[in-house]
């Protein structure tokens, strides 16, 4: 095992961390506004999954390069619009 390859970082993947971290973020609270605090209080078996399923998607969208901050955002948005249709379907259902 090269210890110093494990331990190395460079500016360039600083930078990439960073701006993803920050877009990520950004996006998640722009989501979590239009969706409201539910989507991460309330912990359901719905709401424990999406939230599981929104830290693995920040997770690799941050430190890897694939997938893309759009390509992670977008998933993230499915995530949120796939939560809201099931509470639609919930409350009209009355379940």
């Amino acid at each position: 095992m090269k210890w110093e390859t494990w331990f190395s970082i460079d500016w360039q993947q600083l930078l990439g961390i960073s701006l993803s971290a920050v877009g990520f973020y950004i996006g998640l609270m722009l989501f979590t506004r239009l969706m409201g605090l539910r989507s991460f209080s309330k912990l359901s078996s719905h709401d424990f999954a999406m939230t599981v399923g929104i830290g693995s998607i920040l997770a690799s969208t941050v430190l890897a390069d694939k997938p893309s901050l759009l390509q992670g955002l977008f998933a993230v948005a499915m995530l949120f619009l796939i939560q809201g249709a099931i509470s639609i379907v919930r409350r009209r259902l009355n379940l």
